[in-house]
């Protein structure tokens, strides 16, 4: 199945409380943008992947760490997902997973640079 105009990119969205809620109260209004989940824990994630099979997993990042190992696993059992880790302040977004030429880290990105990032990687194959 290839990405089309009228398919929508399909995001969780993990972390706090509020980091989930400012998140999905902006991916929303994003045409082509639909956050499928909010997850708490790696329990809850798995499940909403299982069951909503989105393309991205949204993170928080933080700065000088690595994207912790219980991320890594779900990229090695679920191959057509990617992560971007958001920096609270928004200051950098690192991407990783294996359907994207490589892991970049980015700085002082604007929030259409981020969705410009996340319709770019949502093209996969089912």
């Amino acid at each position: 199945m290839k990405s089309t105009a009228a398919q929508s990119c399909r995001i969780v969205v993990s972390g706090s409380r509020l980091f989930r809620e400012v998140l999905q109260r902006a991916l929303n209004l994003v045409p082509g943008l639909e956050v499928v989940g909010e997850a708490v824990g790696l329990e809850d994630l798995r499940h909403i992947i299982d069951w909503q099979g989105p393309q991205w997993l949204i993170v928080p990042f933080v700065p000088y760490d690595e994207i912790p190992a219980a991320i890594e696993s779900l990229l090695i059992k679920y191959p057509f997902l990617s992560v971007l880790a958001v920096a609270v302040d928004g200051s950098q977004v690192q991407t990783r997973g294996t359907r994207l030429r490589a892991e970049e880290t980015f700085k002082d990105l604007s929030f259409d640079d981020m969705v410009c990032i996340l319709h770019a990687g949502s093209y996969r194959d089912d």
